[in-house]
């Protein structure tokens, strides 16, 4: 939000923020769907990707004590609405760009042979 006030005037600064400024705010969950928006409101080439530095052995979420998984929520309400907001506009730019499972299985294909080859050198 840039702002340091009440949790809601902060959460509503930086929605306005992010409809003014930004032509696009995706998720890591929805990663791949965020580069083909990016790549049809900017005409790119099709896009793809080798991963790095990807943690092999993070613990899940499921694994965590529910108390601490409990006072994170708590403590981080304010993001989370921000998530769900973001990730809702985020659901509609997706349909309505008409992106595809066929989409996302091409991204993913290309994205892997440019890892296997990127990792082979």
């Amino acid at each position: 939000s840039g702002i340091r006030d009440k949790e809601e005037l902060m959460l509503e600064k930086a929605l306005e923020n992010i409809k003014k400024h930004f032509s696009l705010v995706g998720t890591i969950e929805k990663f791949d769907q965020s580069l083909l928006l990016l790549q049809k409101q900017f005409q790119w080439p099709v896009p793809y990707y080798s991963v790095q530095n990807k943690t092999g052995n993070r613990p899940l979420t499921k694994d965590l004590p529910e108390k601490a998984v409990e006072a994170i929520k708590e403590r981080n309400a304010g993001d989370i609405r921000l998530y769900e907001e973001v990730n809702a506009v985020l659901d509609s730019k997706i349909a309505q760009a008409g992106i595809s499972k066929l989409d996302l299985l091409k991204l993913r294909g290309l994205s892997k042979l440019y890892s296997l080859k990127h990792h082979l050198k």
